[in-house]
């Protein structure tokens, strides 16, 4: 909870780390990948301290410099004569790293481009998954959820803008993520998220000239459905509080 103090470090490892980078960089040395990412790393984790203390300007120049750290290192691997292969973590990390820009952007008002960041998330993160899937490596659930929670987001932002039928499409695909993660591979931590998802989808159908796309009666069978299905998978009294709030609150609207 230090976070002034946190900031502060984070501020000193990049200023160790950028000057690591130019003193390669003026005798003709190499600057290795593993250290570039660290870089990255770094302006991410201050960014995330910035924006824990509400500086949100400074947390988006941050991840932006992250983002542009990351993207040249996917694009240096990929040009390279070894053809270097790109991490999946690393993968991931740039994905989180659009995912944080764009829920600081979001919060400083700047919807249009809090959905092009959450969309270049959601486009990583997709292409991560398809990856994994072609070389038969394991998809871990905490990256499956946070590619739902991208659409999720995005469908948050889409929603501020308008865009009815869109935000409806991100919420669908965020709980069709979500829903195999808890009922098929027991990913608990989804539960609140998923209630969370559905009672905006109950509240967006309670608008007026809805377009014909948002279905308000098709989620709400599809939520009374989940409920069900979780009373039925386990017992909603030993929920954390905070959580079994979330399930109550999505029960009051149907």
């Amino acid at each position: 909870g230090e976070l002034a103090q946190a900031v502060a470090d984070y501020g000193r490892a990049i200023d160790l780390m950028e000057k690591l980078r130019q003193s390669l960089a003026a005798s003709n040395k190499a600057w290795p990948p593993s250290r570039q990412n660290s870089l990255g790393a770094a302006y991410m984790n201050r960014g995330v301290a910035l924006y824990s203390q509400g500086e949100l300007a400074q947390a988006v120049a941050d991840y932006g410099r992250a983002i542009e750290l990351k993207e040249k290192l996917r694009q240096s691997l990929a040009a390279s004569a070894s053809n270097k292969a790109w991490p999946p973590p690393w993968q991931n990390s740039l994905a989180a790293a659009y995912m944080n820009r764009g829920v600081a952007r979001k919060n400083k008002g700047e919807l249009a481009q809090a959905v092009a960041d959450y969309g270049r998330a959601i486009e990583l993160m997709e292409k991560l998954r398809q990856s994994l899937a072609a070389s038969n490596q394991a998809w871990p659930p905490e990256w499956q959820n946070s590619l739902a929670a991208a659409y999720m987001n995005r469908g948050n932002a889409l929603q501020g803008q308008g865009e009815l039928a869109q935000a409806v499409a991100d919420y669908g695909r965020a709980i069709e993520l979500k829903e195999k993660l808890l009922f098929i591979q027991t990913f608990i931590p989804v539960i609140p998220d998923l209630a969370i998802a559905f009672y905006n989808l109950l509240l967006l159908g309670q608008r007026e000239n809805l377009p014909v796309q948002c279905q308000p009666e098709k989620w709400r069978s599809l939520a009374a459905a989940f409920l069900q299905r979780l009373e039925q998978m386990l017992d909603l009294n030993r929920l954390p509080q905070h959580w079994r709030q979330k399930v109550e609150d999505l029960r009051g609207l149907l």
